[in-house]
């Protein structure tokens, strides 16, 4: 009998002096209370009752104990994950104010060679070839191990007749014997023939595999290759043409700079880039965050007593500062990153225009920055008849 952790592990029979029984003895255990305890009465079913009430109470006990330890572990999980946010949290807040000092000294012009598709090919099919053998980087080079077994033959010691001093002398059991050992070897001749017919058609199949392996990698390899080459021939013309100074190459070379710059999550600014090559300017349209995107959140504490997770944000104000302070930084990192990556001197001024989806103008930009207006968006669906 089995109760939650506690079970009823024997009931054995007292005895007395002349071997009648004179009662019962119950034992008992609780595996996770590592409690054991014997009971006894002179009728069983009294004493399996006085057991199982043990086993209620241990049960009791042990689901008490569960249930504390799973509120321990509940409110150690809950402090965990609430450090676990806060620790995002200033995470967050420290990389709207370091958008600028993360770009200084980390950036410069594209590494061309980075650029390039220098992938070695690989040959992806493997999988429809169970029959053979591949080389680490993809080709076949062989077909797997067919095992066959060994040809039986009747002078096999295992086939022959085990014939005893009266097989000998008695012909019908020597031939009964004989006749058994022939079989035996008919039967195995058989199996064998059975295994090397299979053999020999996975033979068949392996060749048609590596066949069609080679002829298929050979063709994924050329394909592979010739893509790789068109790729890499795209990309020197297109450095070529950028240090020509072509004004198209010098837009895409802003749009790729500006594409692998690693911003904060909450801040992902989007570009729209022109280049007037009669005075060497690149014109920056920078859809900027709102004050929505901003984080605020400085802390999240959690409160065992009524289970509840409590978050602490920053006021308005300072919400608003740190919105000016990324927004500025978005201009002048933009600005930053060109300069640093603009190899072949095709920029002699940048201006940027930032943009924030937003209705209100925002009056308090810098005198030195473009201000900071209504997006794009906004500013078309004002200017529709």
């Amino acid at each position: 009998m089995t109760n939650g952790q506690s079970e009823i592990r024997s009931i054995t029979a007292r005895r007395t002096q002349r071997g009648s029984i004179c009662g019962f003895i119950v034992e008992v255990r609780h595996r996770g209370l590592n409690e054991l305890r014997t009971v006894g009465d002179r009728d069983r079913d009294t004493a399996i009752r006085k057991a199982e009430a043990i086993c209620a109470r241990w049960d009791e006990k042990w689901t008490r104990i569960q249930q504390q330890t799973s509120v321990q572990q509940q409110k150690q999980a809950s402090k965990e994950q609430a450090e676990a946010q806060t620790a995002v949290a200033e995470q967050e807040l420290a990389a709207g104010a370091t958008i600028l000092r993360d770009a200084v000294g980390n950036r410069g012009p594209l590494h061309w060679g980075a650029l390039e598709d220098r992938r070695s090919f690989r040959f992806g099919e493997t999988g429809n070839y169970p029959l053979l053998k591949f080389a680490k980087d993809g080709p076949p080079i062989g077909i797997k191990p067919i095992e066959v077994p060994p040809q039986p033959r009747a002078t096999d010691s295992q086939f022959g007749p085990r014939l005893t001093w009266l097989d000998k002398l008695w012909s019908p059991s020597r031939s009964r014997k004989e006749e058994a050992a022939a079989e035996r070897f008919d039967k195995a001749h058989r199996e064998w023939q059975a295994a090397k017919d299979t053999a020999d058609d996975l033979q068949h199949q392996a060749e048609h595999q590596l066949s069609d392996a080679n002829t298929q990698f050979k063709a994924k390899e050329l394909e592979f290759k010739s893509t790789q080459e068109y790729s890499n021939a795209q990309l020197a013309d297109f450095k070529r043409k950028y240090e020509s100074k072509e004004p198209e190459a010098i837009v895409r070379y802003c749009e790729l700079v500006l594409s692998v710059s690693r911003y904060p999550g909450f801040v992902g600014p989007e570009y729209d880039v022109s280049y007037n090559p009669a005075n060497a300017t690149a014109v920056i349209e920078c859809e900027l965050p709102d004050t929505d995107s901003i984080p605020t959140l400085v802390k999240v504490t959690y409160t065992a007593s009524s289970r509840d997770f409590k978050e602490k944000h920053t006021t308005d104000n300072d919400r608003d500062k740190l919105f000016d302070l990324v927004l500025y930084q978005i201009a002048l990192r933009t600005i930053y990153e060109l300069f640093q990556a603009d190899t072949a001197n095709a920029l002699a001024s940048v201006v940027f225009n930032g943009w924030v989806d937003a209705l209100n103008q925002r009056p308090e930009a810098s005198p030195w920055l473009p201000s900071l207006g209504p997006s794009r968006k906004e500013r078309d669906r004002r200017n529709r008849p």
